[in-house]
């Protein structure tokens, strides 16, 4: 396994109240494995405090291809934060590289699917939403009352005569 070496400098910091805090040089080797999961916490996190004032999403689908006869498989999620006033955010979901289904990472995913998912949400989509989404049921992530408590809107319906 590989391991990145990081080296903390020694350093004086004075603090708010003015109190001096003296550090000394340490050496920590940390795996790339871990970094990942504490960045992966962190956005997650995030995402979860910006979805809670959210209320209007985009979401795309993607299939994975299949030699025929085999149908296609559901592959990806995309969905979009649609904010006023701040940037939009883009979360790709690849299904086929979700975390273990009961790790502490893939409940901040399902945390974060029930918010976007939940009461009263807006999600806009090229064809009905529920239908996109309905094919995603079986990697648990949301489920049906999730999916039946977003107000659809298929963008679609506007260009139709």
């Amino acid at each position: 396994s590989t391991y990145h070496y990081q080296e903390k400098s020694s350093s004086i910091v004075k603090s708010q109240s003015n109190t001096t805090h003296y550090y000394r040089r340490q050496h920590h080797y940390i795996s790339p494995l871990e970094q990942l999961d504490k960045l992966t916490r962190s956005v997650l996190n995030d995402l979860i405090d910006y979805a809670l004032h959210i209320k209007n999403y985009t979401i795309d689908t993607e299939d994975q291809l299949n030699k025929p006869p085999k149908p296609s498989d559901p592959a990806l999620v995309q969905i979009q934060f649609i904010y006023e006033n701040d940037p939009s955010i883009i979360l790709l979901i690849e299904v086929f590289h979700l975390p273990p289904e009961n790790s502490f990472t893939c409940n901040k995913i399902k945390k974060l699917c029930k918010i976007i998912f939940s009461l009263d949400h807006i999600v806009n989509c090229w064809d009905d939403p529920e239908k996109e989404l309905e094919k995603f049921l079986r990697f648990k992530l949301f489920d049906n009352n999730d999916i039946d408590f977003i107000i659809p809107k298929n963008t679609q319906d506007i260009f139709k005569d």
